[in-house]
């Protein structure tokens, strides 16, 4: 399936001054809109994005990822290199080919064979969203009795350094992804 819409969305970590490092600051809220629509041998369209399209994240806070469209599909906030983010038509598409691209690691991480979803994947020694391969799950339906499943929201802790860029994409839906705007 094709679809046509490439989102961006930038985040910059900023320096706290006088706040805790624990991480009992709040922060920003990141939310998933859009819709899907198919008409037989015309149109595939997908709105699916990230909202707001450029945010600044203060270091140390928490993030919020909400899941606020109707469709059945679970969302990822997984952070990646620049080099990493599709940048054509095609590469959209073939994310997830390779085992050792961002989305089939990070699918693979949220989903590990015969197990519960898997909400928070953190790949480095650095707790929280800091670093590639770090990511958040939203389940594709609020009302799941899962657990470990993010159920329509779910908040972690900004962690990478202040002055940081992170680029980061939904592995279901490549092209909703975050571009360094410069």
């Amino acid at each position: 399936m094709r679809k046509s819409l490439v989102i961006g969305l930038t985040f910059v970590v900023t320096t706290v001054f006088g706040s805790a490092a624990s991480g009992s600051a709040t922060g920003p809220t990141i939310r998933v809109l859009g819709r899907g629509l198919f008409v037989p041998n015309a149109l595939i369209a997908e709105t699916l994005h990230f909202l707001p399209g450029e945010i600044t994240v203060t270091s140390g806070s928490t993030l919020t990822f909400v899941k606020a469209e109707a469709s059945p599909d679970p969302h990822t906030l997984t952070l990646v290199d620049k080099s990493q983010l599709p940048k054509t038509f095609d590469q959209v598409f073939s994310c997830g080919s390779s085992k050792s691209d961002p989305c089939s690691v990070a699918e693979h991480a949220h989903f590990p064979h015969h197990a519960k979803p898997v909400v928070e994947v953190d790949t480095d020694a650095v707790p929280g969203l800091s670093a590639p391969g770090d990511s958040l799950l939203l389940c594709p339906n609020p009302n799941l009795q899962q657990q470990s499943c993010g159920r329509g929201s779910v908040s972690w802790i900004v962690s990478a350094p202040a002055g940081s860029t992170l680029y980061f994409l939904c592995v279901i839906h490549p092209w909703m992804q975050g571009v360094h705007v410069t």
